[in-house]
């Protein structure tokens, strides 16, 4: 079984012979456009599988060098493991050479080695000297120590020993994830005879198989896979790494273009604002607010507004952080590297990483959070995953997008949530902070109103909600009060558990004269203002509900409530002397409660309600049986 150890790819000055390297070591001319052989240049990213022994390939890309087209290479470069920078021996170190250094840099490539290419054109002397000339050049680099490997395609020289140092530097890479999300960069999109729409591009990371559904971003297309190649083979998987064809079908299909991307979540939106690390290179303009630049991200490039952070101005050879403001959306995931190029004359002039996909609104006179951007910058995957959920605060997070936010994988993100204590509700992820804040505020709320009324049984949810913040956290917080017998819910009340009510000396003198009051109105009873005045109360209705609450008092209405034991003696009454009568009217049962219209007609609702009358299309009819239900219920 032949194991798949990377994408390799080109970079250098044109006419160096990158092309004629890459055909050299696979058998396969990477330049398959009429006018790449006309004019005897590369125009086009071209493919090709690189054998390294029975057992291991690499995917080979070849990038143009003319610096016409360094848009491409930036494309080609993005998602290599291995570079090999591209050195004519008989030129030496050229501006493009420089320039696709810088790239390789700026996109986080982890290694590279040095090709010395037409080495059989040159004495030993000259090789000598362009050697020292590259050292100096990747001085100072991440790739200082690279390999240079002196080659000659005519003769072959040094093409063995290149791919032994191409396969052990591929060895010693660190593996993409398989378990990741899908992100495809489109590089190429072209309609193939009775096979419909193919697209191709490194697959950065995750897996797509046969009959996957993906989501194209930007554009908001979705697309099914019909078909899968990777490294020129049909297959049922391509996995994280591969030089990935798809064939595609499906309403998205016809509009995927160059710059897109393949992504398995289908919540996850481009965005035109990016907070990012960015870096000046030597010799460039120092960027001020507003000043205009290419960005290049995966395949795409659009152009973009770079704003500092920091200060007004970030100086040639100097990194800070930076707002972009991007003129076309682009799909960043938190940890993607950006080139940047200026508009004019075109040339790379820094870099970027992708610290904030969708950032908050930022006032500008604000503190800018440093410390949470370094943590997004290189913290551990759980500090990453609590900056982001700390700043949702109380909104929370899409539980899927939370590898888009971070960089994290998905499992990383998974075991980060469980160390940080994240709430999940739904699909959604709410930091521990947040439900603990609601959880006190809605402790607090409970106790202030039953301090404020004392004769209260408990206090209503809903309010309690609100006090809380309202929305999911809110609903978090009581559900995990109520789960911890922090609180209760009875009778559609909040309270502590086992609470009850307890008069004081002072509340129970107060109830003692409104409950006269009532006893004292008999079958005319007045409404709660009236009382209260009787009474001498400025807010009588906590005394009245809890009267109500102890069975001494019954509403009939609104505002209307009698003495227990009077409306007691008037059921008695009424089935003793009326049982068994139907279509009985108002004055009918006058005789039996001697009471007033006004308090009548609530008194027989009272009775309508308790089963001891029945409405009917006549009048009303009283129960034989009512003594016999009750004494049987």
């Amino acid at each position: 079984m032949t194991v798949h150890l990377g994408i390799v790819g080109t970079a250098g000055h044109i006419d160096h012979g990158k092309s004629a390297l890459v055909l050299a070591l696979t058998g396969v001319d990477p330049d398959r456009l009429a006018e790449e052989k006309a004019r005897g240049i590369t125009i086009e990213l071209g493919f090709a599988e690189l054998h390294l022994g029975e057992d291991a390939s690499a995917g080979l890309v070849d990038v143009p060098g003319h610096e016409s087209f360094v848009r491409t290479m930036v494309a080609g470069a993005s998602g290599m493991d291995l570079g090999l920078l591209v050195v004519a021996s008989d030129e030496g170190v050229m501006p493009q050479t420089t320039e696709h250094l810088a790239v390789l840099e700026l996109l986080g490539v982890p290694r590279i080695l040095v090709v010395l290419t037409k080495s059989d054109l040159v004495e030993t002397d000259w090789l000598e000297l362009v050697q020292g000339e590259v050292a100096e050049l990747l001085d100072g680099t991440p790739y200082a120590a690279s390999h240079v490997i002196a080659t000659s395609v005519r003769s072959g020289e040094g093409l063995d020993e290149l791919r032994v140092a191409i396969r052990q530097a591929l060895e010693g890479r660190v593996r993409r994830s398989g378990d990741d999300i899908v992100r495809l960069p489109v590089d190429r999109s072209f309609l193939v005879r009775g096979t419909g729409r193919v697209v191709t591009g490194t697959l950065w990371s995750g897996k797509i198989a046969v009959g996957d559904r993906l989501h194209v971003r930007p554009g908001g297309g979705e697309v099914r896979v019909r078909g899968v190649e990777a490294h020129g083979r049909a297959v049922e998987r391509a996995d994280a790494g591969q030089r990935t064809a798809l064939a595609l079908t499906g309403p998205g299909a016809e509009s995927v273009a160059r710059g897109q991307i393949l992504c398995d979540l289908g919540e996850w939106q481009a965005s035109r604002r990016l907070t990012v690390w960015g870096e000046v290179l030597d010799g460039a303009s120092p960027w001020t607010r507003g000043d205009r630049l290419r960005v290049h991200l995966g395949t795409a490039e659009v152009v973009g507004r770079v704003l500092p952070l920091g200060g007004p101005v970030l100086e040639p050879g100097q990194g800070g952080w930076l707002e972009i403001r991007l003129k076309t959306p682009l799909p960043a995931r938190t940890g993607d590297r950006i080139v940047l190029r200026s508009l004019s004359p075109v040339r790379t002039v820094g870099g970027a990483r992708v610290l904030e996909p969708h950032p908050p609104r930022r006032a500008r006179k604000r503190p800018l959070p440093v410390g949470a951007l370094e943590a997004l910058s290189g913290g551990s995957e759980a500090e990453r995953v609590r900056v982001v959920l700390e700043r949702a605060g109380r909104d929370g997070v899409l539980r899927t997008l939370l590898p888009v936010l971070t960089g994290c994988t998905p499992s990383a993100c998974d075991e980060a949530v469980r160390l940080e204590g994240a709430v999940e509700r739904g699909r959604q992820v709410f930091p521990r902070g947040a439900v603990a804040s609601a959880q006190a505020a809605l402790l607090g709320w409970v106790d202030e109103q039953l301090s404020k009324d004392p004769l209260a049984p408990g206090a209503p949810p809903d309010p309690a909600r609100v006090a809380a913040g309202g929305g999911p956290v809110a609903e978090l917080a009581l559900e995990a009060l109520l789960t911890g017998r922090q609180l209760e819910l009875a009778d559609g009340l909040l309270r502590p558990p086992g609470y009850t009510v307890q008069p004081g000396e002072r509340e129970s003198a107060r109830l003692a004269v409104v409950a006269r009051v009532y006893e004292a109105a008999g079958l005319e009873p007045p409404a709660v203002g009236l009382a209260a005045q009787t009474a001498g109360e400025p807010d009588p209705w906590p005394l009245v509900r809890h009267l109500e609450r102890v069975g001494q008092l019954v509403r009939l209405d609104t505002d209307l409530f009698i003495w227990a034991p009077v409306l007691a003696e008037v059921r008695r009454r009424v089935q003793e002397e009326l049982a068994g009568r139907t279509g009985l009217g108002p004055m009918d049962f006058r005789g039996v409660i001697p009471v007033s219209r006004r308090h009548l007609l609530p008194i027989l609702g009272y009775l309508d309600r308790e089963g001891v009358t029945t409405r009917e299309t006549d009048g009303r009819a009283v129960h034989r049986d009512l003594a016999g239900r009750e004494s049987g219920s």
